[in-house]
């Protein structure tokens, strides 16, 4: 019996993967989480072979949540499953634990495909984000300047584009008010802007649409 966790707070993104992965494996047991706080409830049970997980999802700190997983349920494995391009987060949620990384653009037999790879116990990495970790491995540099931020960062960018107060942003992320200032300001001198709205324009220019 294979046993799969999905966590999105959509409804319509979790039926369609739940449609792909049942009509993929004959034994399957397919449970869903439509926030942090559900998909904690179902970790504690220890009884999953992989999780697919969204990042943007109410209560979630993706950054510290994956290594606390492997800790509560180490024979969970998560492949993150993002409407955010590889670029962004793909690299870092290797690094945090991760055993795969999907754009939700994915046509559903890359995703089988990565579900397949992961529950055989090897890491799904797709080509772009293989190139992104040899580009870091090697030093070689962008002129984007998005790409100077961290993963921390770019949440945090994400946060503010949506119109989150800075107390809030501290609350979901568990950071504190000073903390969520001084990245705030972090980011405005990296990318050398002075408001939200200049922040905005700044990641659509260079293609990030948050």
């Amino acid at each position: 019996m294979i046993r799969i966790l999905l966590a999105d707070d959509h409804n319509i993104v979790r039926s369609g993967i739940k449609g792909i992965l049942s009509s993929r494996y004959d034994s399957v047991e397919i449970e869903e989480a439509a926030d942090g706080i559900e998909v904690a409830q179902y970790a504690k049970s220890g009884r999953h072979d992989i999780l697919l997980l969204d990042i943007n999802m109410p209560d979630t700190d993706f950054l510290s949540f994956i290594p606390w997983l492997k800790l509560i349920d180490p024979g969970c494995k998560v492949l993150v499953f993002s409407s955010y391009p590889s670029k962004l987060y793909g690299v870092a949620s290797i690094r945090c634990g991760a055993y795969g990384y999907l754009c939700k653009t994915a046509p559903n037999d890359e995703i089988l495909k990565a579900v397949d790879i992961i529950l055989n116990g090897r890491r799904y990495i797709s080509q772009e984000v293989a190139d992104l970790m040899v580009d870091q491995t090697q030093g070689i540099t962008d002129p984007n300047p998005i790409d100077h931020l961290s993963v921390r960062e770019i949440e945090i960018s994400r946060l503010l584009l949506q119109g989150i107060s800075l107390p809030e942003i501290g609350r979901r992320l568990h950071l504190g008010y000073t903390t969520v200032v001084t990245y705030k300001n972090r980011i405005f001198n990296k990318l050398q802007i002075d408001s939200v709205l200049a922040l905005d324009r700044t990641l659509k220019h260079y293609g990030f649409n948050m």
